[in-house]
């Protein structure tokens, strides 16, 4: 919604959000408009950070990189689909002093970003930062209590469990249901025991999930 409000609002070319990935070392289009953006998204493209690109530039500097002449600028990434930008501005995505991604705006006019653009452009990228990271922590919330309720189950059940195969059996039971799988199987011992909780329709040949040591 970011990027195509953004679009309009400043009658763009073209609007991406890069999300820095898990290694720091690339920056990967999560989204970005038109036709052009559509097909970049199917390739999954991205940019190397630090590399010879102004999305991998801001966000390895944390500092916004701007041409108002692409022409004129030494280090960036000439995207074939996008032929027609002359101006290009990418802001990187930051909170807390952590670098999330970047965005990265181009308009086919020449020194099409005034200061004033600049500066409202800015807060945005600043804005988006913010909503990112707070979706991140609320999934990282989510998951964390997901994760307690199934720890407290698994917990209730072996207090009332004596024998070794009802405690093998209530876990795996209690994971399969976590985890959505068709299958969850433990292998103990040399000898290799497996025990398997498994869905009533296992008869159907069809195997969604595999063993899991």
């Amino acid at each position: 919604r970011a990027a195509d409000l953004i679009r309009e609002r400043f009658n763009l070319y073209y609007v991406a959000i890069f999300i820095v990935d898990e290694k720091s070392q690339w920056a990967v289009l999560r989204y970005a408009t038109g036709e052009a953006g559509k097909t970049l998204m199917e390739r999954k493209h991205r940019l190397e950070i630090g590399g010879k690109s102004m999305v991998g530039t801001a966000v390895m500097s944390q500092q916004a990189r701007i041409a108002l002449d692409v022409g004129q600028e030494a280090v960036r990434f000439a995207n074939p689909l996008l032929p027609d930008t002359h101006s290009e501005m990418a802001l990187p995505l930051v909170v807390g002093g952590q670098v999330l991604g970047a965005l990265d705006v181009q308009s086919t006019e020449y020194s099409a970003f005034a200061e004033a653009d600049i500066t409202v452009l800015q807060t945005v990228a600043d804005q988006i930062a913010v909503a990112i990271q707070n979706a991140r922590l609320y999934h990282e919330a989510r998951s964390r209590a997901r994760l307690e309720q199934l720890i407290n189950r698994v917990t209730s059940k072996l207090r009332r469990t004596i024998d070794a195969d009802s405690i093998m059996a209530a876990t795996l039971s209690e994971l399969q249901d976590a985890l959505g799988a068709r299958r969850v199987a433990a292998r103990l011992g040399p000898e290799q025991l497996l025990r398997a909780a498994q869905h009533s329709d296992e008869g159907d040949g069809r195997d969604r999930g595999n063993g899991r040591p």
